[in-house]
């Protein structure tokens, strides 16, 4: 039987990988696969004392040759496996100044319990190394490297050029330190798959993070979307990945969107400009609905658990609604029960809230009133907006059009409601804190 040569088998592990998990496929896909030459390689092996396998830096995936025609199969499509990870995770634009081994420590650390546990062939991990990484699942890799001791003497750290040869590292990168005996991170042997930074990363230049991470987050919601119409989306991702995208997609863009779809059909005309592309000097259509005006009711959660911060976050995207869909619409301020109205129009900006309420919270009557007043009325609403934190013992029926919860939180669990979509409104600190941590 003929070996197979390294670039065919790389490319039987890449099918392989698409066919059974078409998430990983599509990330690796959108990359360049390439092999190293020697001189790559001896370089590498110089700087680190170990031999390179392979890594990733987000646009390429490079392979070591001579170490791929000794691998099995299926040890292969786990380390490509691997490196679609490193890119889903975007450990590629977070290193910062982290030291380069002690990061690569930390990501694999973070990502092969997850592998492992979905069943995927790693090289070189037995039984006891396998319960070694267990323990570390769920952790981020900010977190892990914060555990990782530093080199006593400092000489095997590398140096800060993303394009140096000596950035590429294999994922655990341990080294061969005799100091480090009892260093447990040390002490398992190098994984195969590695990460290095973006050849595009500029650390003097913040806005090329920023422009890099917005490709890569388009880049990872593309395979996401393509990979979860098959229904095959790694559990331990889908949860990473649909909270990155709480905070990272513009709430006010998905309101928008959410309030277009619940008009009556209509078409975009250049005589309402879309308000949101002025300030950057274009003139775009905006959405004409078929009917005379929008008509949506705002309810707002005007409970204990609501503050100052939540409400002047609530008043400003109504005036955001105001501004871009010219009309009239009611407000209802409720805790247990409907505490207030108040009638608003685009004339009236900037709008400000007559808030009523600070009780428990309960929405049953809320609900109620919508249904009974609004929805059963000569002009029913075409949805309603609800601000609120989720906060309460009873969300009511469903007043039978859509309804929008806008939810001002920072909770990271998963939250759910018994009818309408939930679109998280984090405000601009709480974001900006986010993508520091």
């Amino acid at each position: 039987m003929t070996q197979l040569t390294p670039e065919r088998m790389i490319s039987k592990a890449l099918i392989k990988l698409a066919t059974n998990d078409p998430f990983f496929g599509c990330v690796a896909m959108r990359m360049n696969i390439e092999s190293v030459d020697k001189n790559f390689v001896e370089q590498f092996k110089q700087a680190r004392g170990f031999d390179f396998a392979m890594a990733t830096d987000g646009k390429s995936i490079k392979y070591n040759p001579d170490w791929v025609e000794k691998q099995q199969l299926n040890d292969l499509v786990g380390v490509l496996a691997h490196e679609a990870a490193h890119v889903a995770l975007k450990h590629q634009l977070r290193r910062g100044v982290r030291d380069i081994k002690k990061w690569n420590i930390a990501c694999d650390m973070a990502i092969n319990p997850h592998l492992l546990e979905s069943g995927y062939s790693l090289p070189d991990y037995d039984d006891a190394k396998k319960a070694q990484v267990a323990q570390y699942i769920d952790m981020s890799s900010e977190k892990i490297y914060g555990m990782i001791p530093d080199s006593p003497d400092k000489q095997s750290q590398p140096s800060d050029s993303p394009n140096s040869p000596e950035e590429p590292t294999s994922g655990d990168s341990s080294g061969q330190n005799p100091n480090q005996n009892q260093d447990k991170f040390q002490q398992a042997p190098p994984d195969s798959g590695g990460v290095i930074d973006h050849p595009q990363i500029d650390k003097k230049n913040p806005n090329t993070q920023k422009e890099l991470e917005e490709e890569a987050d388009g880049d990872i919601e593309a395979a996401y979307q393509a990979s979860k119409n098959t229904g095959n989306v790694p559990g331990w991702l889908d949860r990473i990945i649909r909270g990155r995208r709480k905070v990272l997609n513009d709430y006010r863009e998905m309101l928008r969107d959410w309030m277009e779809k619940s008009l009556d059909k209509g078409d975009y005309s250049w005589s309402i400009p879309n308000r949101r592309y002025m300030a950057s000097g274009f003139c775009m259509p905006g959405f004409a609905p078929e009917n005379d005006a929008p008509n949506f009711i705002f309810a707002m959660d005007t409970s204990g658990s609501i503050g100052t911060e939540e409400e002047e976050e609530f008043g400003s995207h109504i005036n955001s609604v105001l501004e871009e869909f010219p009309s009239s619409y009611t407000v209802l301020f409720c805790d247990t029960m409907v505490r207030g109205r108040q009638t608003i129009s685009h004339e009236d900006l900037p709008i400000e809230l007559k808030t009523q309420g600070g009780g428990g919270t309960n929405f049953e009557d809320t609900m109620k009133i919508i249904r009974d007043e609004y929805v059963q009325s000569d002009t029913p609403p075409q949805g309603v907006i609800f601000f609120t934190d989720l906060e309460t013992c009873s969300f009511g029926e469903d007043p039978g059009i859509p309804v929008l919860w806008l939810v001002h939180s920072n909770h990271s669990e998963d939250l759910t409601v018994p009818f309408g979509k939930i679109v998280i409104c984090k405000s601009k600190k709480e974001i900006e804190a986010e993508r520091v941590e």
